[in-house]
């Protein structure tokens, strides 16, 4: 919970703008400072887990043994059966930005946050179900 509140000043750097598409990695990088290590903004022209750029091949990383990295395989089995699951029905450019909390000594407390270009200001809140597969979500 704790490190939930580190999110405060991205929530509130993004809630500033009218829209989201007037942030830039800067501005979210910013506001973040030094409460976050290894942290990566990158502008996308598709936020959705349908871009392999935000949903890799399993297996990808190289040097993990097989099984160790399976995104694509999550995202079928964490997500609704088909005839549940919200259809993408179009791409949805914005900005990605992970990292991790930097005052958590076994680096295991990451995140990964998408922020559309076009926000409507709702917010959904994913957990990875203990998978560990921040992408997957």
């Amino acid at each position: 919970m704790k490190h939930a509140l580190y999110l405060v000043p991205l929530g509130l750097t993004i809630a500033a703008f009218p829209r989201a598409a007037h942030a830039d990695c800067a501005t979210v990088l910013a506001a973040l400072g030094d409460r976050v290590a290894d942290a990566t903004c990158v502008a996308s022209a598709d936020l959705t887990t349908a871009n392999p750029a935000t949903t890799p091949a399993d297996n990808s990383i190289a040097g993990l043994p097989p099984g160790a990295f399976t995104p694509t395989t999550d995202r079928g089995v964490i997500s609704p059966a088909p005839p549940n699951r919200t259809p993408i029905a179009r791409a949805v450019p914005g900005l990605e930005v992970r990292g991790r909390f930097a005052d958590d000594p076994t680096g295991e407390a990451r995140f990964l946050v998408r922020l559309p270009a076009d926000w409507n200001g709702r917010l959904v809140v994913a957990g990875a179900s203990g998978t560990r597969r921040t992408r997957a979500c």
